[in-house]
């Protein structure tokens, strides 16, 4: 005779299934479970008196336990800024400050993050020294990565923008590692709070550089100024000539331009891939 099972049983298996789908954190550890987490936990920078250039840092906000939690944020001193004021996780913040009404001092903030689910909150404390007034070297252009034919007679050329967000004139030189680059200026001075009148121009000249990549660095360097010494990295590529194919009796009217190949055996001139072709195969 068959015996049905106890009621007992089937409870004790529902119980357990139930059990597996709870989540054990909240359970084991309920006060650190949808957990608001702010990186870096504190923040530092510095700027001279007079400085007119913004500083900019950014926070990462993040969720401890995972899954998506919304956040509010605030902050009192009137010099600094945020990006945003409110998200959800995982997000990062811009903290946006305005030095340039700042007296010669240590001036502090507390940036306050608060959960919206859960109204935990994160401070942040933000320091933020004033120094004394000096000049401040800034370079608008911190790399430069173009291409060349080779044998191309076409110098490149480009501007960089010397900068002086300081309050005290900077004097400025320039220097250089290769012979293919020059620059149309190697030093001047730069007024106080300037960040337009100062432009030198660089050339990038690619002949008699083979095929390859080459690499130069642009140094600037202005003593007693914050900021320097600051540099503006080179790479040129030189890549070689590819000939394409002609379709007889179509008439190209291309011109051959400075930009264009050199002729492998004439020095100084030029040649274009579908000349190429036409010298070795006739009009």
């Amino acid at each position: 005779m068959r015996v049905a099972p106890a009621p007992s049983v089937a409870l004790v298996l529902a119980l357990a299934v139930s059990v597996t789908t709870c989540r054990l954190d909240k359970l084991i550890h309920p006060t650190t479970a949808d957990r608001l987490t702010v990186s870096p936990d504190s923040l530092r920078d510095s700027a001279h008196v007079g400085s007119s250039g913004d500083h900019r840092l950014t926070v990462f906000i993040q969720n401890a336990d995972g899954p998506t939690l919304g956040w509010t944020a605030t902050k009192s001193a009137v010099w600094v800024e945020l990006g945003q004021y409110s998200g959800s996780t995982p997000d990062s913040v811009d903290v946006i400050i305005h030095p340039d009404t700042l007296s010669q001092t240590l001036h502090q903030d507390t940036i306050v993050f608060v959960s919206t689910q859960t109204n935990d909150s994160v401070r942040v404390p933000l320091r933020f020294a004033m120094l004394p007034a000096a000049a401040e070297l800034a370079v608008d252009t911190t790399s430069r990565v173009t291409t060349a034919l080779v044998g191309n007679a076409q110098p490149d050329t480009f501007s960089l923008r010397i900068k002086n967000p300081g309050a005290l004139p900077l004097t400025w030189t320039a220097t250089f590692d290769t012979t293919w680059v020059t620059l149309s200026d190697s030093g001047s001075t730069v007024p106080p709070h300037d960040s337009t009148s100062t432009v030198v121009r660089a050339t990038l000249r690619p002949a008699g550089l083979a095929v390859g990549t080459h690499r130069s660095t642009i140094a600037f360097a202005a003593p007693g100024a914050s900021g320097s010494p600051d540099s503006v990295h080179v790479t040129y590529t030189i890549i070689p000539c590819v000939e394409k194919t002609i379709t007889p009796d179509v008439i190209d009217t291309s011109a051959i331009a400075l930009s264009d190949c050199g002729a492998p055996q004439r020095a100084d001139e030029r040649r274009d891939a579908e000349v190429g072709q036409r010298q070795r195969h006739g009009p």
